[in-house]
């Protein structure tokens, strides 16, 4: 969805209508002008394609605006789904379990936390056999498992997937997430239903289809997508920032309905799976009308095969081997010389800082991942929570997102540019004095102070996000859970910070290809932390069942450090200068 500030209104509201001077009418070389253009892609500069959007009517203009709408609907949905529709796979995992003849825990009042063995129950009386240490870490595996499934197949899929929309558009990938998801939301509440004979193993098929239309994983690219080939670069972590703030309004919103409704109907979890199924159901509807935001006169071309190249092909083994190579191909852009150079993007100091980059990104996906997995599991054993208490935890996660990125995050990006403007003056200077020309001296230092801008953000959320973790397990209480949550709304600047670093470097017609490697890394690790998540509880449920947050403390200190690393890199690069 893996991630992003917002500015005040004065600096909103022209964020893309103040480029039409500048785009509208772009210079355009002799080649482009005749239309002889050696190159087998068509010219993707940011002017070209700002200039042809902005000459579009209003109703097929694609801008931040129209994708607002949208991500707040989707996130409602995941508001108000998201507890309850695990905490439904919980029961329908402890009735089979039950059923067939596993371990049960003894009438209502009768088990106590001594028994357990769970000196964190306090005072707690556990009066339902799933909330069992049996049932919640059999359930932890079975979860962790079900993702797994789904992430090892998507895997194969989400390369292909987001590299194709550099061919038939962004809005694909969206089709591709809502259409699984609903079919997911049907299948759930069917086997929740007491007329079901439907076993947990419909659940591993069900992330089998998942993971071949491309495992629920392609919102985030299509929206980073979207808002990269819509915004110019130049503070397009403040369009990527509203796109948070629509998302933890619903966030926030998603929650307090969903409680609303489980307490209408008495506490029947049910009904806000179904309201999730509308809402849902509600966005496919609206991305009918979403304009597409990748032209088609900038997509990339098609790839016309030879007569030759059909007959090599037709071999079932080469057409597996090549369609392995070509889902996991988008991988390779990360190779050096993997992603093109462009007047109009940034270049990277360093070969290491791409790789260093990535290891402080996945080091953050594979905690944020892992603690996804088990969080029902751990505050259903340990605090005995309801999906009542897991939609205050939403809400309150949503709450602070939004308050980070509607105050907070732009106005620390504010005092760090007052702070750094003077050096970025300078170093336009000194280039200047170099013999450059003074505004591409200004062009280089602004490009290099906004990176600086991204690598900060990316170190301060690492630091939000230790600090997230590392008091769960020291101050074991529900009221922490809650400043956890707070704690990690504060850190996911640390996400919106990479995509904006890693989009910076990126020329337009390779946006898909570059965010769809990103997923296909965000797909394994995530497969990764789900295994060792879900193994890690179903260790330490009885013992330790707070292990899994130290294994998350450990891998944000991790994130953190590479970080570091690139900023070193960074500051070693603007003394050369």
């Amino acid at each position: 969805m893996s991630p992003k500030g917002s500015s005040e209104t004065q600096e909103r509201q022209p964020l893309l209508a103040n480029q039409t001077e500048d785009y509208s009418n772009p210079t355009r070389t002799v080649d482009e002008e005749t239309g002889q253009n050696d190159d087998a892609t068509p010219p993707h500069t940011e002017a070209l394609r700002l200039g042809a959007i902005q000459k579009l009517p209003w109703y097929r203009r694609p801008t931040v605006y129209w994708l607002l709408p949208f991500i707040f609907m989707i996130a409602i949905a995941i508001g108000v789904n998201g507890a309850p529709q695990e905490q439904l796979i919980i029961k329908i995992i402890c009735k089979e379990y039950l059923s067939s003849g596993g371990p049960s825990v003894s009438g209502p009042g009768s088990t106590t936390p001594v028994a357990l063995g769970l000196a964190s129950f306090k005072n707690h009386t556990v009066e339902d056999p799933c909330y069992s240490p049996e049932i919640q870490a059999i359930s932890a595996l079975v979860l962790s498992r079900y993702r797994s499934l789904k992430f090892i197949t998507a895997i194969f899929t989400v390369g292909f997937y987001t590299t194709l929309s550099d061919t038939k558009g962004r809005k694909s990938l969206i089709y591709l997430t809502l259409i699984p998801a609903l079919l997911t939301q049907i299948l759930v509440m069917y086997m929740a239903s007491p007329s079901s004979k439907l076993g947990i193993w419909i659940l591993y098929v069900d992330a089998l289809m998942m993971g071949s239309m491309g495992g629920g994983l392609l919102l985030e690219p299509s929206m980073n997508a979207y808002v990269a080939d819509s915004t110019p670069r130049q503070g397009r972590s403040l369009s990527i920032g509203l796109v948070m703030v629509s998302l933890s309004i619903g966030m926030t919103v998603g929650p307090i309905l969903g409680s609303i409704l489980m307490k209408l109907t008495g506490g029947d979890i049910l009904s806000a799976v179904i309201c999730a199924s509308v809402m849902i159901g509600l966005a496919t509807l609206y991305a009918l009308i979403l304009p597409e935001s990748h032209l088609k006169e900038f997509r990339t071309p098609k790839t016309v095969k030879s007569k030759d190249d059909k007959q090599r092909s037709e071999s079932p083994m080469i057409r597996f081997k090549n369609g392995v190579a070509a889902a996991l191909e988008p991988l390779l852009v990360f190779l050096p010389g993997g992603i093109e150079t462009s007047p109009d993007v940034n270049e990277l100091p360093s070969r290491f800082v791409l790789p260093l980059l990535l290891t402080s990104y996945g080091s953050l996906i594979f905690t944020v991942n892992g603690i996804a997995t088990t969080l029902i599991p751990y505050t259903n054993l340990v605090y005995g929570w309801t999906a009542f208490e897991d939609q205050i935890y939403v809400a309150i996660f949503g709450a602070t997102s939004f308050i980070v990125y509607i105050a907070i995050f732009p106005a620390l990006q504010k005092v760090y540019k007052v702070v750094v403007n003077k050096r970025s003056t300078a170093a336009a200077k000194a280039s200047t004095s170099h013999g450059n020309d003074s505004s591409e001296g200004r062009e280089e230092a602004k490009r290099h102070a906004g990176a600086q801008i991204d690598i900060f953000f990316l170190i301060f959320g690492g630091v939000f996000y230790i600090a997230s973790y590392v008091i769960v397990p020291i101050f074991e209480s529900g009221g922490v859970m809650y400043i956890s949550a707070a704690l990690r709304a504060l850190g996911s600047v640390a996400i919106a910070s990479f995509t904006s670093l890693l989009t910076s470097f990126i020329p337009g017609h390779q946006v898909g290809r570059v965010l769809g490697g990103v997923c296909i890394l965000d797909t394994i690790l995530m497969t990764l932390s789900s295994l060792v998540y879900g193994w890690v509880f179903a260790k330490t449920s009885i013992t330790a069942p707070a292990a899994i947050y130290w294994l998350s403390t450990a891998s944000s200190v991790v994130s953190v450090i590479a970080a570091l690393a690139v900023w070193v890199i960074y500051k070693r690069a603007e003394k050369r200068a």
